[in-house]
């Protein structure tokens, strides 16, 4: 019998951990027709970033999905989620 797909090699395995952030653009004054001035787009983006949890959520189940992940996301108390994955033979 063959070995599951998801299975870890020799019982190897390793965590992926994963975290999104979004950051928000002024879509106001786009449509406003007073877009941000190409020296406003330089800017780095501090305090308009922040975690999101919807799309880091999402985004570990397809990862997890495509990876054969072992178990489902679980939160790592550093607000990322983590995974874990089997060790493929290389």
């Amino acid at each position: 019998m063959l070995p599951h797909p998801g299975a870890a090699v020799g019982g190897r395995s390793g965590e992926v951990s994963l975290a999104c952030w979004t950051v928000s653009t002024d879509a106001a004054r786009y449509v406003g027709g007073h877009p941000p001035t190409k020296d406003e787009c330089q800017l780095a983006p501090y305090g308009t970033a922040g975690p999101d949890e919807d799309v880091t959520r999402r985004v570990s189940d397809h990862l997890a999905a495509c990876m054969n992940a072992l178990d489902s996301p679980q939160p790592d108390g550093d607000g990322h989620l983590t995974i874990t994955v089997p060790l493929t033979a290389s």
